[in-house]
């Protein structure tokens, strides 16, 4: 059943907004980009951990992970939490460094801002940043060019032009109907007739077929969606990215697929019992993904990527670490491993003990719509600079 179908795409809610780009068509491509929002404000340097750095230890004494027990990273000054062991053999990329400009602690604003590509706080937009994105690279043919693997639909995904949806992990994607063959096939021609444009239509009228029109029109295209590989753990991002791998597969034209997972990374408190959970949960979830993928032929055609609204401060309080600024984020799949970016200064804190990016959240933002063959500037409000030899 196909509950929380709910096109997001179309006329949206009056807004500011100082963005009012015109996004150009991209040619076709079977590129597609996974997004895995770590809500909440994930510490990327605890998950790439600068273990030869005395001033990161003295300032979390007791909520970093010991250097001893750290992945080692061949010739580099950083490592991996010791339980990413399968992702370690995976290769990623790692984008340090990157926040946005004029940060503050508010999970609200900041998550927002991500979602828009509101890369310094001044350039609000009434579209998502990835519903830009599907509006450039999907085809206006496509049934869905972005679809949120969640219960609910993501402001990310909010487009101009391009359908865009959400669906829960746990369904198959097909439009709520009777399972009595006879009562099926009339509440069908039924749905279809209400489904169709009539001119004496109202504004509101137009839009609920239109939105009516999309879910049936997603149903029906992925009506041979492939059973789910028991390859994936049983985890909630488990089960997202076991059904974001079959919707890859079934090959309809989705280029963006937004997984917003569950997991709680606003580790004010136990910091270490929460995250070293969390880096378990990732571990076995992205490493049977990329798995999955590279059985199935997309390996070279499919991005991960992370997002998260901020990091956590440099210094640690009791026994866990509160809203920060700069983070880590991390690449898979058609990535080029290694760690990329610039490694903030943690003897050089702002005002308020935060350490400062030094990469722009348009850069990465570029990075990724330059995979995608969309020109950043047609996306972003603000310059951003693809960051060199990450992607392919």
């Amino acid at each position: 059943m196909l509950a929380a179908c709910a096109p997001i795409s179309g006329p949206a809610a009056p807004k500011p907004t100082t963005t009012t780009t015109t996004v150009p068509s991209v040619p076709a491509s079977t590129k597609t980009l996974v997004v895995i929002e770590m809500a909440g404000g994930h510490d990327g340097y605890s998950m790439l951990i600068p273990y030869q750095n005395a001033t990161y230890y003295q300032l979390r004494p007791t909520v970093s992970v010991p250097a001893a027990q750290v992945i080692s990273l061949a010739g580099q000054p950083f490592g991996l939490h010791p339980n990413l062991v399968k992702l370690h053999s995976r290769n990623l990329a790692f984008i340090q460094g990157v926040g946005a400009s004029n940060s503050d602690d508010s999970h609200f604003d900041m998550i927002a801002r991500w979602w828009e590509a509101d890369t310094d706080g001044a350039h609000s937009s009434a579209t998502g940043f990835f519903g830009r994105l599907c509006d450039a690279a999907a085809s206006p043919s496509a049934p869905a060019g972005g679809i949120a693997v969640s219960w609910r639909t993501t402001p990310a995904l909010v487009s101009s032009s391009s359908v865009t949806l959400a669906m829960p992990p746990d369904s198959n994607g097909q439009y709520p109907a009777p399972s009595n063959q006879p009562a099926l096939n009339a509440w069908m021609v039924a749905q279809r007739a209400m489904a169709t444009t009539n001119g004496g239509d109202t504004v509101a009228q137009a839009a609920g077929r239109t939105g009516l029109a999309n879910a049936l029109t997603f149903s029906d295209a992925i009506v041979d969606l492939s059973a789910a590989n028991p390859a994936y753990p049983s985890t909630g991002l488990g089960q997202q990215l076991s059904l974001a791998a079959r919707l890859i597969k079934t090959s309809i034209g989705t280029k963006v697929l937004y997984v917003p997972w569950d997991g709680d990374f606003d580790t004010h408190s136990a910091h270490r019992t929460n995250h070293d959970a969390l880096m378990t949960e990732l571990d076995d979830a992205l490493d049977a993904f990329l798995g999955d993928m590279d059985a199935a032929g997309h390996g070279s055609d499919v991005l991960v990527a992370s997002i998260s609204e901020f990091g956590r401060r440099a210094a640690q309080n009791t026994d866990g670490l509160d809203h920060g600024t700069t983070s880590v984020m991390f690449l898979a799949g058609a990535a080029n491993g290694g760690i990329y970016g610039q490694s903030p200064n943690w003897s050089a804190l702002d005002a308020n003990g935060n350490l400062v990016s030094p990469i722009s959240l348009a850069d990465y933002y570029a990075t990724l719509a330059n995979w995608l063959g969309v020109t950043p500037s047609s996306v972003l409000p603000v310059s951003g600079n693809p960051i060199a030899g990450v992607v392919s």
